[in-house]
């Protein structure tokens, strides 16, 4: 479930924030709470927090990032797959890239597998995509 907080990070108590693995934080983006466990979301709530402290009014609207290396093929996430509810598949050579797309075709998560020097990119540009709430025609 987590501690719940706002796009800042701010519990309901003032002055005191919750981050990381904790963290159930309002995600603008998504337009709803989230829980992320990765160590990515951690170091961009840290940022998020430090830049409160220091009055930057910074909040949390990053695309979530995982990958797992499995033996020679890396596995790439970026976004929230399941909040999608259609996949549009793409191959890129040896390696296989899927957008999910929301009820309003809007990119809300990519996944890639094959070589990190294919995929990198390929999962580096669809964060930016997720970013922009960019919509893909199926």
């Amino acid at each position: 479930m987590g501690i719940r907080t706002d796009e800042a990070l701010r519990t309901s108590v003032p002055n005191i924030f919750a981050c990381g693995d904790v963290a159930s934080f309002w995600h603008p983006l998504y337009e709803r709470y989230i829980r992320v466990e990765a160590w990515q979301n951690t170091e961009d709530h840290a940022q998020v927090v430090a830049g409160q402290i220091l009055g930057k009014g910074t909040i949390c609207n990053t695309v979530p990032f995982f990958w797992s290396d499995q033996y020679d093929l890396s596995l790439q996430i970026a976004g929230i797959p399941y909040f999608g509810c259609q996949i549009i598949r793409l191959e890129a050579g040896s390696a296989e890239l899927l957008y999910h797309l929301d009820a309003r075709q809007r990119i809300v998560a990519a996944t890639a597998l094959g070589h990190n020097s294919v995929i990198g990119r390929k999962i580096a540009h669809a964060r930016r995509l997720i970013k922009q709430r960019a919509t893909l025609d199926p």
